[in-house]
């Protein structure tokens, strides 16, 4: 899920999310550190709560 107020922030931090998810050689954690309030787990309560 994600939280789409703001579209640029959204983009980067999603795009962040996703990199930070794959294996690939010279990952750098650091770089791609993302907003906990933009991106969220697609869990039943994060619904619930995110969307009603």
């Amino acid at each position: 899920m994600v939280k789409a107020d703001e579209k640029h922030e959204t983009h980067i931090n999603l795009i962040s999310h996703l990199l930070s998810h794959c294996d690939y050689k010279h990952k750098d954690e650091k770089a791609l550190a993302h907003t906990i309030d933009i991106v969220y787990p697609a869990t039943p309560e994060n619904i619930k709560e995110k969307l009603f």
